[in-house]
């Protein structure tokens, strides 16, 4: 019988690439792992942001996106485990986030708002949600 295998770290959000090869995941403080789900082998391990809650890896496997629970999110190299660049976006609590189908931005939702970042650090906001009668925003996204 074969011995399971223990990977490193939790999310909120567990990310499985689309065709189910890779997983990422944090340890909760700042780092994160990306492993081989064929062989539970670590693709990566490193440092990023204080309190990661989400991470990504782009469809390409060059990068990976980790975000914290305050909205500040590293984009960080697959090659190197360097980080490229850090958008503290509308540093609000951060939610889901995943990459474009072309690798080119990173589709982010916080607390009501969906962003837009491209490679370049530059973000967007897409849709800054649903506000009731007082100007709150409502937990609503624009889905991808």
């Amino acid at each position: 019988m074969a011995k399971d295998k223990k990977i490193s770290g939790w999310s909120w959000d567990l990310f499985i690439s689309d065709d189910e090869k890779l997983t990422a995941t944090s340890n909760g403080r700042n780092g994160i792992y990306v492993y081989d789900l064929e062989t539970l082998e670590p693709v990566l391990k490193t440092k990023t942001v204080s309190n990661v809650g989400y991470v990504a890896v782009s469809p390409d496997r060059k990068l990976v996106a980790a975000k914290n629970t305050s909205g500040l999110l590293a984009l960080i190299s697959m090659e190197t485990g360097e980080e490229i660049f850090r958008n503290k976006m509308l540093k609000c609590e951060g939610n889901l986030m995943t990459f474009t189908d072309d690798s080119n931005y990173i589709l982010d939702l916080d607390n009501g708002n969906t962003m837009l970042l491209d490679m370049e650090n530059h973000f967007s906001i897409l849709d800054d949600g649903f506000k009731d009668e007082k100007g709150h925003t409502l937990y609503a996204y624009l889905h991808y």
